[in-house]
């Protein structure tokens, strides 16, 4: 459902002409708090959500108190990068340096948007998405909103500070005072505070170990390493990792081959997807999901999510999760899975069993083989329109 808002002259008839016992309402923005609020419940997508608050300042007032209540019900967006058609039979994933992006939306998975992310900025390495900014890396790293096209630049990095960065995210939206950039290699970690002149750097203890990902859950900033290892990041009184000794609920190791483990939040809670071999058949996968219990801090078993849907990319750019997928004709108790080979995204149920041989799916074994290769990501905008 799209919606355009366009001021009329005083007199003029939205229809064309109305009669005088059946007068039309003469403007958009005329239309009452109560009845505004009852059309902003219904739209299903967060693009029409974006240009419903574009229409007017009435409308944007209306918007913004309800938006960050609201983005749990609707679904994420997928930015999927494109480039130059390649020959039949050449898988998607050998497509390296994409010239612009397409925003899809599950809601209506055969119509795409045009995000306005400069081509410019597709030359540089992607490193990750979060508080409504993609983080691009370089020898300046800088930001980069999807849906304005404005780009945001920290300081340029020094000699000893260039490395190849495995991930990047922001701790906090840019604009809070808590907010921290972090750049993560193999061996430093590079921290930005918004309004530093300086990023200052941090020696890792990690055996060379890369960090894959980093999320904020509960306050707290988490670095998950390739080998499942899992850290909290204090910033007070001192930059430090310390790492969480988290076992398996099930006494059972798991192990994955081609696709990584993802944390993702959700109601709540800090959640693994995790793609393990099938035991004596190593070209297929099955999906499991773990939840950290806190209290006795060991990864429990998960049976169903309920009413909510995960939505992974298996780089680990990016994840989200959304109650009620009904609601929009989505599947629930399940996870909606994108990767390099996908031109779109695959539902996944729990414990499915996938091929890491088709092309076509997101744990097609060939596409990790070059951490260049351009990968679909899962990004609710910054709910500050």
């Amino acid at each position: 459902m799209g919606i355009r808002g366009k001021r009329r002259r005083s007199g003029d008839s939205p229809s064309g002409g109305a009669d005088d016992d059946h007068p039309a309402p003469q403007d958009w923005v005329a239309l009452n708090d109560a009845l505004l609020l009852l059309i902003f419940d219904r739209l299903h997508s967060l693009r029409d959500v974006f240009v419903f608050s574009a229409v007017c300042r009435t409308w944007r007032a209306i918007s913004l108190p309800t938006f960050s209540t609201l983005l749990p019900f609707r679904p994420p967006l997928l930015l999927r990068p494109v480039g130059t058609p390649l020959p039949s039979g050449v898988p998607r994933c050998r497509l390296r340096r994409p010239h612009r992006c397409d925003l899809l939306t599950p809601t209506d998975p055969s119509a795409s948007y045009r995000s306005i992310v400069s081509r410019r900025a597709l030359s540089h390495p992607f490193l990750g998405y979060s508080y409504g900014y993609l983080i691009f890396g370089g020898s300046r790293p800088f930001l980069a909103n999807p849906f304005t096209g404005d780009e945001f630049f920290p300081p340029l990095l020094t000699s000893d500070e260039l490395a190849s960065f495995s991930c990047a995210a922001l701790t906090a939206p840019l604009s809070s005072p808590d907010s921290n950039l972090l750049l993560c290699s193999s061996h430093f970690v590079l921290r930005w505070r918004a309004g530093d002149v300086h990023w200052s750097k941090h020696t890792l203890e990690l055996q060379g170990t890369p960090i894959r990902q980093i999320i904020t859950f509960n306050g707290q900033a988490f670095a998950f390493l390739t080998d499942d290892r899992l850290f909290v990041i204090n910033f007070s009184p001192y930059f430090s990792m310390r790492q969480l000794v988290v076992p398996w609920a099930d006494g059972g190791l798991q192990f994955w081959i081609f696709a990584p483990p993802q944390l993702v939040e959700c109601d709540g809670q800090l959640l693994m997807v995790h793609f393990s071999a099938v035991k004596e058949q190593m070209l297929l996968s099955t999906i499991r999901v773990y939840r950290l219990d806190g209290s006795k801090m060991v990864w429990t078993r998960v049976d169903t999510l309920g009413d909510w849907a995960l939505f992974v990319d298996i780089r680990g750019k990016s994840t989200a999760s959304c109650s009620n997928p009904s609601r929009w004709g989505g599947n629930a108790n399940c996870i909606y899975c994108t990767g390099p080979s996908c031109d779109t995204w695959v539902v996944l149920p729990l414990d499915g069993v996938v091929s890491t041989m088709d092309c076509q799916s997101p744990l097609f074994h060939n596409q990790f083989y070059s951490a260049d290769i351009p990968s679909p990501v899962w990004m609710y905008p910054n709910s500050k329109v």
